[in-house]
């Protein structure tokens, strides 16, 4: 986990795991600072979806998670969601449904960032030695 320091924003990169400070809660989620880049956590990124915004304070810090990069605004999306935090697998969605996970949404693969291409993401799928495009509308 990186502390905050004084590390260049053009360092940043998703993936990477980060100490935040909370400055400020709103109704939709947190706006957190990493040293002097500021960022958010949306409620959906929360640990717990049913962690309400009033659980957190002011001068908070928070271990979180780099998902998205806006070098325009230089805005910082991150997630605490336990499995990116942790960098896992994501749980599975339909533990309680006997319907086959990959019968639905296809089957799961770690990937790596390549690179931060405007508003998307140039990623590698080792496992199956391929290279995609991800829209940050899905982030």
């Amino acid at each position: 986990t990186l502390s905050p320091t004084k590390l260049p924003f053009h360092m940043l990169l998703p993936g990477l795991k980060c100490k935040v400070t909370v400055n400020k809660t709103r109704i939709n989620g947190l706006e957190v600072s990493f040293g002097e880049i500021k960022g958010f956590i949306h409620l959906q990124d929360f640990e717990s979806l049913k962690t309400p915004t009033s659980d957190f304070s002011a001068e908070q810090e928070l271990e979180a998670t780099i998902m998205s990069i806006d070098p325009s605004s230089k805005l910082i999306h991150y997630s605490m969601q336990p499995h990116l935090v942790a960098l896992n697998s994501p749980p599975l969605i339909l533990e309680n449904n006997n319907a086959q996970l990959s019968s639905i949404i296809g089957s799961i693969h770690t990937c790596i960032v390549v690179r931060h291409i405007g508003s998307s993401l140039a990623i590698r799928l080792p496992a199956l030695k391929q290279y995609g495009i991800v829209s940050s509308e899905f982030f």
